[in-house]
């Protein structure tokens, strides 16, 4: 058997993630956030390492360097006045 690991009930991870419930079951529903564990037959909850590593792969994400969006001063074909 593992070592234990914290679970995060939906409350806490509502706080935690800043998103609301219902972004959280959208996300889940596309495959981009972590799937609850069933922890009884009414009560959900989520891993910790894995809603820790979602964050972390949102953050290293949202720091990647991105090629800048055209604007309307650089759109090919569009003299600026």
């Amino acid at each position: 058997m593992g070592s234990p690991q914290r679970v995060i009930r939906l409350n806490e991870l509502v706080e935690f993630t800043g998103l609301r419930r219902t972004q959280i079951q959208e996300l889940i529903a596309r495959g981009e956030f972590p799937a609850p564990i069933r922890l009884s037959e009414r009560r959900i909850a989520w891993l910790a390492g894995d809603v820790a590593a979602w964050q972390a792969d949102k953050i290293a994400a949202s720091r990647c360097p991105r090629s800048p969006q055209p604007t309307r001063s650089n759109k090919p074909g569009k003299e600026s006045r």
